[in-house]
């Protein structure tokens, strides 16, 4: 959850879970990338959330450590690649 409110649901399957399972502690802050996003349109969702992130190998998993926790406290306007500008 970032500053705001803002929830994402995150998901890792199978030898993912062990394989990351020293990566991730619950409480700390991180920056991942190259995660998989996708709708969360499902009926039978367990999640209120829009989006679900899914995390496998290739998702770079940073902790964010005392001195770059200014990026928490950044501000960012996204822009949908279906939206025209």
């Amino acid at each position: 959850m970032d500053l705001e409110g803002n929830k994402v649901t995150a998901i890792i399957y199978d030898a993912n879970i062990t394989a990351l399972a020293d990566e991730l502690t619950l409480g700390k802050p991180y920056m991942l990338s190259n995660a998989i996003v996708k709708d969360n349109r499902n009926e039978f969702r367990g999640s209120l959330q829009d989006k679900i992130w899914t995390i496998t190998a290739k998702t770079k998993i940073e902790e964010l450590k005392e001195d770059n926790l200014n990026f928490l406290l950044s501000r960012y306007e996204l822009t949908a690649f279906n939206k025209p500008e």
